[in-house]
């Protein structure tokens, strides 16, 4: 566990220090490479609350968060890191949204937070709010959905999905990397099935017994109710840039772990619009599918980095390098966006020796 007395980082006068808290294992390649962009310049503290972490290696100092601390807790302890190492960055995922609404405090101790206001990052805890505060804007790609709080709201909003010709999937309407999602289908229980990966898959009837499970505990959080899109799934990678204007990056997920870098003008202007309605200040994530008519249609989003960003980067643009260089005030070394083109990329799994 940290302490201020052994982990403390002596920070010398003309580096930077940056800190990265307990993050998705990917954020393992933005931390390789600040240190490749910035080199010395820079000082990186990263931290987890798994001792055996990716990214440990990749650090100048890494230590061991506690994972038993309050939210209220954390931010205290935080606070008490970034002062003992002069940090002049806080890339925080762990208690973002608290860590946010004490944005000030951390300011008034020299440390800038790379995230947005907790304003902003409170408006997607649900889906269905995200929607309906779309909807009366002038934002047009926003998906069928109904909301589940009940098995009654299930079984009509099922009926309406299947009536007009679509398939269902459901999942929380507070949920984060689609853990919750499933696709309802009662035709997948053949031969054919044996060799078809079915994590996604749910009947109608055991979707009822689960939906009866959580109301008789009384567990059950609201749903979201959806038309199951076509693919290939976009996640779009976004930051705007005080250099470079509004930069998104889409990434087509194609299967088979090939991934598509296409700069598809539709999709960006789509993803400008998000950005003129919320007006993030730090990079953020929007995620997309195609209907059956071929009209785009949003997902999600995310008001922080994705854990695929490290492949938007295979561009030749780094999202993260770009917002951090701007927030620390120095260069990143970043083409002009002009001079990108499509790429289509993949990753195979690096061991990593930790002891």
């Amino acid at each position: 566990m940290y302490t201020s007395d052994t982990d403390r980082v002596n920070k010398v006068e003309d580096k930077k220090v940056i800190w990265f808290n307990h993050w998705f294992t990917a954020i393992t390649n933005t931390i390789k490479d600040v240190k490749k962009t910035f080199g010395n310049s820079i000082v990186v503290i990263a931290s987890n609350k798994n001792d055996r972490c990716a990214y440990k290696n990749y650090a100048d100092k890494f230590f061991v968060e506690d994972g038993s601390l309050s939210a209220e807790e954390y931010v205290e302890w935080a606070l008490g890191v970034c002062a003992d190492n002069k940090v002049d960055l806080f890339i925080p995922k762990r208690c973002m949204l608290e860590i946010a609404k004490n944005m000030p405090r951390f300011e008034a101790i020299g440390t800038k937070v790379m995230c947005d206001d907790a304003t902003t990052i409170s408006l997607f805890d649900s889906k269905s709010e995200v929607y309906t505060g779309l909807a009366k804007s002038s934002y047009t790609s926003i998906p069928w959905f109904k909301v589940v709080k009940s098995i009654d709201d299930f079984i009509l909003g099922y009926r309406e999905v299947v009536e007009s010709g679509n398939v269902a999937c459901i999942k929380y309407d507070a949920d984060e990397g689609a853990s919750s999602f499933r696709v309802i289908s009662d035709n997948w229980m053949n031969i054919d099935s044996l060799k078809q990966p079915l994590m996604n898959l749910i009947t109608y009837n055991d979707m009822l017994s689960i939906l009866s499970d959580g109301l008789h505990k009384n567990r059950l959080k609201p749903m979201i109710l959806m038309h199951k899109l076509d693919n290939p799934e976009v996640s779009v990678d976004c930051y705007n840039s005080s250099q470079f204007g509004f930069v998104a990056l889409p990434r087509f997920k194609m299967g088979n772990r090939v991934k598509e870098i296409r700069l598809n003008n539709s999709i960006i202007f789509d993803a400008k619009k998000l950005q003129d309605v919320y007006g993030f200040k730090s990079v953020w994530n929007a995620q997309y599918r195609w209907q059956k008519d071929g009209s785009l249609k949003l997902l999600e989003i995310n008001p922080r980095m994705s854990g695929g960003i490290h492949l938007s980067s295979a561009i030749g643009f780094s999202l993260p390098i770009q917002c951090i260089a701007e927030k620390l005030g120095i260069e990143s070394n970043n083409p002009m966006t002009n001079k990108l083109h499509d790429h289509v990329v993949t990753q195979c799994e690096t061991p990593i020796v930790l002891e």
